[in-house]
């Protein structure tokens, strides 16, 4: 769902996929409350535009998701949930862990992509968020 919205070709149409997007996880998020639709829910929201729902979703992540897993999925999701809520230095600090969690990959190690041609606020999602490659450049 949110591939669409990073791939539609203008803004308008990106913020009505990111709109779209944000409803289907934000459903799925209230259903079984997992931290993966929450995210995408977060981040779906914040390239809609709607920075205060972003943040909402994301600070109950930062409330929710264990900060002590050994795992780099849950890991990955609260650094990119504390990037939403402006908490950047923490979110180095997960990453730090996340890079040799369980789960880690080489990806992991990658380092950011360009999203330039890509409108804010989907584009700092983009970089900062979706693509965990840009965030995870943070701790190096």
């Amino acid at each position: 769902m949110k591939e669409r919205a990073f791939a539609a070709a203008t803004k308008d149409a990106r913020r009505k996929q990111a709109g779209a997007s944000f409803e289907a996880y934000h459903r799925l998020h209230q259903a079984k409350q997992g931290y993966y639709p929450g995210i995408n829910a977060a981040t779906m929201a914040l390239c809609a535009g709607d920075t205060v729902t972003a943040r909402k979703i994301a600070a109950l992540l930062t409330a929710t998701v264990p900060q002590d897993s050994e795992e780099y999925w849950p890991l990955a999701t609260l650094a990119e949930a504390l990037l939403i809520v402006d908490r950047g230095g923490e979110a180095k600090d997960v990453l730090l862990k996340a890079r040799t969690a369980r789960g880690a990959d080489d990806g992991a190690k990658r380092p950011p992509f360009s999203s330039s041609a890509v409108s804010p606020p989907c584009s700092t999602a983009i970089s900062t968020c979706s693509s965990m490659r840009s965030i995870r450049a943070m701790s190096r």
